[in-house]
């Protein structure tokens, strides 16, 4: 099943730009777009909603207060041109926080931290873990290109200073921080380096 999708804003260029990034994106599907927190929150608790993409300035009600009166949230990033509710927005435990005009690029982080999110907070049951880890993905930033790699492909992470090493298929380096994703689905064999844990299995004799 698709990441089902829901764009809140009232302003319909932002809607629009989000929807062509969502429309770019294999797994992900629009489930709907919303032009108030008002009308968001009534198809919330009508449909599935996995992702809420969520304006923070907007008339009658506003993102915070939707995110406030939601007893089952999805995970949401907010998209706003103000970046002083960046603090407020985190303590609600929002996923991301993409400050207008949103790039490509810093959507596909957001994409990124999503899949992570699963990994990490799937339920203790092995399947459920397993099977969030073939699905997940992330967007890697190689000679100014964007490389989408499953992370189930990663065989090895290696930190080199500013730059991380990480062998799937082909070789690549990349700019990120290697964060408790690493930790959960990669065994550490030495102070920098980090193999999966699929593709080498503990042995013991």
């Amino acid at each position: 099943m698709k990441i089902q999708c829901l764009i809140v804003d009232d302003e319909p260029p932002a809607r629009e730009l989000l929807a062509s990034y969502i429309e770019k994106m294999d797994d992900l599907e629009i489930s709907g777009q919303c032009g108030n927190a008002l009308e968001a929150f009534a198809f919330i608790q009508k449909n599935p909603v996995h992702i809420l993409f969520l304006d923070i300035q907007m008339p009658r009600m506003n993102g915070l207060e939707l995110i406030k009166s939601l007893q089952e949230r999805p995970r949401i990033i907010l998209t706003t041109a103000y970046r002083e509710f960046a603090v407020e927005g985190f303590e609600l435990d929002v996923l991301d926080y993409l400050v207008k005009p949103v790039t490509f690029e810093r959507f596909l982080k957001s994409i990124s931290k999503y899949h992570q999110y699963n990994i990490l907070k799937q339920p203790a049951a092995i399947e459920n873990r397993e099977e969030a880890f073939e699905k997940a993905y992330m967007y890697f930033k190689v000679n100014k290109e964007l490389v989408k790699i499953f992370l189930k492909e990663i065989i090895y992470i290696e930190s080199l200073k500013d730059y991380v090493k990480i062998v799937p298929p082909a070789k690549v380096w990349s700019r990120i921080s290697v964060s408790g994703i690493w930790r959960k689905n990669y065994r550490r064999i030495n102070l920098s380096a980090f193999i999966n844990r699929t593709s080498f299995p503990l042995t013991r004799s």
